[in-house]
């Protein structure tokens, strides 16, 4: 939170304030009211506690208080956080932050070019779509807090501003803050070599600890995976679409993205091969084509999907029949058909299968190299994050106990 210590019995003031602020900024009158309404729910709730500072620990045991059958889940821890960010950032610099941009935002006259030149940098050494699309959300959201804070163009920019930033990024996980940490560095270094700046600013940004891989990754088990595919109703257009997408998941082991992605020019029926660029990484992979994985495409296009000429090979089942572009939820649906419990703390989705297929080649002694060019790593480390979650493989890295007295 804020290091400026703020009273509980000063936020109505800074609750008033920031609300203008939204409303200046373009945010909806119902979004205004709903954020006004759980910050004066704090208030009450602070003061019943006899809360006196304004300060991280008061704002969880509301929110565990006010949301606790729902506290692991991430939609409503969300909903909660969002409005004390939203504070917190108004306290601090009298401004509010984007969490996340849309395309249609962009960057001023003044510090355009150099954003601009820096994401067509990055394109040019061949950094995927995606990866481009993450790093303008991130350079929109510092040019935000530049303008906010009176920064005209890049000439004003100093190691103080940029510890200034950095310590916004206290909101984001740790995972994320260590990318947007990366993202920053490299563009210093980009603005320095190209006299954008007279200085290299790198240096002042804190190097995140990314903890990913301190907890374990889940996985299916292959009953649970049995149980989903079995509770998908092939018998009409949809369920023949889902059984499809599961299934080249749970064969495949491909991301999410690149299953919806799948085009008809992908498939090789002559050789039996998937031909893909990897939407993540913009790495060319090929598979095989298992033959339930075939007859299965074969019998949803012939079967299930709508007449489109759409180059994809699945779409939307609603007018106008168009790519799949949202599909989070599928795993978890099938999940709750077969009867199996969901834990609120566990994230599961279409990812999980992917692990599960690492999980089940490696106890099945396949090759390391082999998993990882079947997964589309192209770094052989990212495989041993899956050796975490095998107790058949953890057991071989047990070290034998010798007596001692």
């Amino acid at each position: 939170m804020s290091k400026k210590i703020v009273l509980i019995a000063e936020l109505p003031s800074y609750i008033d304030g920031l609300c203008k602020r939204l409303k200046e900024m373009g945010y909806s009158d119902g979004t205004i009211k709903t954020h006004r309404r759980t910050l004066n729910k704090f208030c009450q709730y602070a003061d019943k506690m006899q809360f006196k500072n304004f300060d991280s620990f008061a704002i969880q045991q509301f929110v565990i208080a006010s949301n606790a059958d729902n506290y692991d889940n991430k939609y409503h821890s969300c909903r909660y956080n969002r409005p004390f960010a939203m504070l917190n950032d108004f306290i601090t610099f009298n401004s509010v932050l984007r969490q996340k941009y849309s395309s249609v935002c962009s960057f001023n006259e003044t510090f355009s070019k150099g954003f601009s030149s820096f994401l067509e940098y990055l394109a040019r050494r061949n950094f995927s779509d995606l990866s481009i699309k993450t790093c303008r959300s991130h350079l929109l959201r510092f040019h935000d807090f530049l303008v906010n804070n009176g920064i005209k163009d890049f000439s004003n920019l100093s190691c103080e501003i940029v510890r200034s930033y950095c310590n916004t990024l206290s909101n984001f996980s740790t995972t994320t803050s260590a990318q947007i940490s990366r993202n920053l560095k490299k563009l210093f270094e980009y603005l320095k070599i190209h006299e954008y700046t007279s200085e290299d600013f790198s240096s002042s940004v804190p190097n995140f600890r990314n903890t990913r891989g301190e907890k374990l990754p889940e996985k299916f088990t292959s009953e649970e995976i049995e149980k989903i595919i079995n509770a998908i109703d092939k018998n009409n257009p949809i369920g023949k679409r889902d059984y499809t997408i599961v299934l080249i998941a749970v064969r495949l082991g491909l991301r999410n993205g690149d299953v919806t992605r799948l085009k008809f020019s992908s498939i090789n029926w002559t050789k039996k091969e998937i031909h893909i660029i990897q939407h993540k990484t913009g790495v060319p992979l090929t598979l095989p084509l298992p033959d339930d994985v075939g007859w299965a495409i074969i019998d949803y296009i012939k079967n299930g999907r709508p007449n489109s000429d759409c180059e994809y090979v699945f779409v939307s089942h609603n007018p106008p029949f168009k790519e799949l572009t949202v599909y989070t939820n599928l795993v978890a649906q099938y999940m709750r058909k077969a009867g199996l419990y969901i834990e609120p703390q566990r994230k599961l989705g279409m990812h999980t299968l992917r692990k599960s297929l690492a999980t089940s080649m490696l106890e099945n002694n396949v090759p390391v190299n082999v998993i990882a060019q079947t997964l589309g790593h192209s770094d052989l480390n990212s495989v041993g994050n899956y050796i975490r979650i095998s107790t058949k493989l953890l057991k071989k890295c047990a070290m034998e106990v010798t007596d001692y007295e």
